[in-house]
């Protein structure tokens, strides 16, 4: 179980290279994401990739393309608490 504390108090910033930083914690749409690496896509664009932790797929590898239109909830790591359970076997 993924959950953030604090999450009325965090800070919004758009998704750009200025303001994301790898290993930053952001929220976006309800879900909880970790910032790992940007990347060059060509054409002067830029990617970031992530990792989403989604209650219902759990870990989940995610890009984003660079936006200043695209405003996250940046979250410090004190406010992230993380549970693993173990998965069901089906």
């Amino acid at each position: 179980m993924v959950k953030v504390n604090n999450l009325d108090e965090a800070q919004t910033k758009p998704l750009t290279r200025c303001s994301i930083s790898p290993m930053n914690w952001f929220e976006h749409s309800g879900k909880l994401y970790l910032a790992f690496e940007w990347k060059d896509i060509g054409y002067g664009k830029f990617s970031l990739m992530t990792i989403c932790f989604d209650t219902d797929w759990c870990a989940v590898k995610t890009p984003f393309d660079e936006s200043p239109d695209v405003i996250v909830k940046v979250v410090y790591d004190r406010d992230v608490s993380i549970r693993y359970t173990p998965a069901k076997i089906l």
